[in-house]
């Protein structure tokens, strides 16, 4: 029985010598990192401009009936009234009621307060905001008399503007003029600097547009007469190109 365990022993300690041996002569491969030399790109960025005009072929004309009574019931029904007859007017004139659209409605209390700054509720305020979007440009000056005339208190503004298929024409004419003028400044730099233009490697584009706009001053409850000239709607274009370089 020792013999037997010797035998077994000897050949468990062979084992392992072998063992070792083999994982020893084996060649053993370590992951090796490749070393990327990395080259800043050289570029040049060039911003052009562009513009392109159109005469309005729309007007927008923003008015207000702002009434204030003690009571909240009188003060909605005298708004309501002259709101009814500005609308009434303006379609003697040829607008159409597609082209008046409301904007806003508010009611609010109007408060009186002291010199111990307690306030007291002495009325409410109603105000009634449309917004009339016509192409009849020439009716203009009337469009603001009469509704004036009619009982409307306030004009916010007067805008002329083009319709959205105009504006996206503007647009594409207006960045082809600003693509172009990129061009030729980046051609001017390159050619100074001697270097070349390889390609293209960003493009950003913006669009600004114009819209010739007025404000109707009232003096007095009284309105002020004051000629309204439309003038050009102008699309300005922004093109901002960052182009790869060569020596």
């Amino acid at each position: 029985m020792r013999f037997e365990r010797k035998i077994l022993t000897i050949f468990s300690i062979l084992a392992v010598i072998l063992v070792a041996g083999y994982l020893f002569i084996q060649p053993q491969t370590y992951p090796v990192k490749a070393v990327e030399e990395e080259i800043e790109e050289e570029t040049l960025t060039v911003t052009g401009i562009g513009f392109a005009k159109s005469m309005p072929s729309i007007v927008k004309i923003r008015f207000s009936v702002v009434t204030e009574d003690i009571s909240v019931e009188d003060a909605v029904r005298r708004n309501a009234e002259k709101m009814c007859n500005a609308i009434e007017a303006l379609s003697n004139l040829g607008i159409a009621k597609d082209e008046i659209v409301t904007s806003a409605y508010s009611i609010t209390p109007v408060y009186k307060y002291d010199h111990d700054k307690v306030s007291t509720l002495v009325g409410y305020r109603v105000t009634n905001t449309i917004v009339v979007t016509t192409e009849k440009l020439n009716l203009t000056g009337k469009i603001i008399d009469k509704a004036i005339e009619a009982g409307l208190n306030k004009v916010d503004y007067v805008t002329f503007t083009v319709s959205d298929e105009e504006l996206s024409m503007l647009k594409l004419e207006a960045l082809k003029k600003a693509v172009k003028d990129a061009e030729v400044k980046s051609k001017v730099v390159a050619d100074e600097l001697n270097v070349q233009i390889v390609k293209v490697k960003t493009v950003n584009l913006d669009f600004y547009p114009s819209k010739p706009s007025f404000n109707i001053k009232m003096i007095g409850g009284e309105y002020v007469e004051t000629p309204v000239l439309p003038g050009e709607v102008t699309v300005t274009a922004y093109v901002r190109i960052v182009y790869i370089l060569s020596s």
